[in-house]
This record gives structure tokens, sequence and C-alpha cells, in this order.
């Protein structure tokens, strides 16, 4: 039965120092970078009513190095099953994608000197033990960062949401329902986004079922780029009613460019 997230408790933003190690230390050491907790407490209803405790016990912003290692290689494991063919040295090929991925997720979340905020903010979902179940990243609007997200038309107030990817243990217990409930609290709310833009393979029927039961429309023409192969589409989601939107505000993009990770691999 499709699961709901409900959020019985948030709690605050408080900023959380986070400790690099090797060359990022450095780097960002004299930053005093700083990732702010995103913290939920979530029980996950069945279609019945009935409720169970899901796996996920926090869903928050990524705060250590150690958390994004684990999320770049939970991305790596889903990348490579996403590929028809995978390549004959599998485990050092998705070595060099963890590694490649971690760094750039420590470049991506590290806040941006000019805007005060990071390229990416990356969400993570959590066990009690504190092992990383899954994660996904949003992309902050221009409002906030000064440019245009990779993924989002010429909308200001469009943050977009991609690497959504689950463990592959825990899929289908209701983790990426938690983690797309939570980025739309995030982006409405900590990013003042209006609008919440994504991509999904257009042969992914559980990441489209997921985003619809979100909120989450195809935008307008995007449906062309199914005819192609590795084809996706373009999901968006509005996520306030605002009487002061222009008609420019509403538009919606003929196509989307396309992102650097494979899609989400969710639930």
């Amino acid at each position: 039965m499709p699961h709901s997230c409900t959020l019985i408790q948030r709690a605050a933003w408080p900023t959380t120092p986070i400790y690099p190690h090797g060359d990022e230390r450095k780097r960002r050491g004299a930053e005093g970078s700083r990732r702010r907790c995103f913290s939920h407490h979530i029980v996950v209803r069945s279609g019945g009513g009935a409720a169970r405790e899901c796996p996920v016990a926090t869903v928050r912003q990524a705060a250590s190095d150690d958390e994004l290692e684990q999320c770049a290689n939970i991305r790596a494991v889903a990348y490579f099953e996403a590929m028809p063919s995978p390549p004959r040295m599998i485990v050092s090929a998705q070595r060099q994608i963890a590694r490649d991925e971690f760094s750039g997720l420590v470049r991506r979340t590290a806040q941006l000197p000019n805007s005060g905020h990071p390229k990416a903010v990356c969400l993570v979902a959590l066990s009690e033990e504190g092992s990383v179940l899954g994660s996904l990243d949003i992309r902050p609007p221009a409002t906030l960062t000064g440019k245009q997200p990779k993924g989002v038309p010429q909308d200001e107030f469009g943050a977009f949401l991609n690497n959504v990817a689950v463990h592959k243990r825990f899929r289908g217990r209701g983790v990426g329902t938690c983690l797309v409930a939570a980025a739309l609290e995030v982006a409405a709310g900590q990013l003042q986004a209006r609008r919440l833009y994504t991509q999904v393979d257009c042969d992914n029927p559980p990441a489209l079922a997921l985003y619809d039961r979100h909120g989450f429309v195809r935008v307008e023409g995007s449906q062309d780029t199914c005819k192609l192969p590795s084809g996706r589409y373009g999901l968006v989601a509005n996520l306030a009613q605002d009487s002061s939107l222009t008609a420019a505000d509403e538009q919606r993009p003929d196509q989307l460019s396309s992102d650097e990770m494979a899609t989400p691999v969710v639930q």
C-alpha cells in the first residue's frame, strides 16, 4: 500500500559546525562554514490508515563529512543500478563515482561567500543509530544565491530537487516519501522558493508516482523528451499561492536542462 509521511514534530534551525578533513578542512576552516539542521520525527501511515514506524528517525540537513560520504556511496550504487549495461569492473567504478560525488557534495554544500547560501542543500534521512538511509539535494532559487540554479527555467523563485537516492535495504519503507515531504517544507520555508522543480526518467514509474503524490505536475513540453532514449519528464510543484505573481512568474518552460547525476532512485 502507498505510504504518506506525517511530520509530527519540527525542531528549530540551530547552526551546526562541521569539521571537514584533508584539504577541504584547510579551505573551509577559515570560512567558518556551517550547516543548519532540519529535524523531523516521522510516522508513516499505510493507505489503510494503520500506523507503523518508518526506519527514518530524523530528516535534516547533512551536518558532517561522514554523512556526506554515506550519501555519496548510496548515490554511486544507485547510479550503476540505473545503467542497462554496468561496467565489468563495477566495484572500482562505484568507488570512483562515490569519491567524485563526495568531493562534489563538499563543494556544493559549502556556503558561497557572496550570498551566505550553499549551491545545494543536502537533506539526509537518518536511522535512530545515525546511519544515512537516503538523501537528496535542493538547489536554492536565484533570489537567494543570485544565480539561476541548473535545471530550473527562467524562474527566479524556482528551486531544483535532485539526486534522490535511498539505500537498497530500505526501499519501499517510506524513506523517499519522508525525504520529499521534508524537501517541500525546506524549499518553501528556509529557501523561500515558490516552486520546486525536478526531473524524472520516463521509465521510472515508482518515482513518477512518488512525486505525483506530493503534488508535482509535468512541465509543459517535457513529454516530448520522452520520445528519445533516456528521456525525462520535467516536474514542478507549486509551493505557495501568491497574488503578486506576474504572468512571467507563472510561465512554463519548453524544456529543462539535464542534471549531472542519474535521476533519483527513490523508495
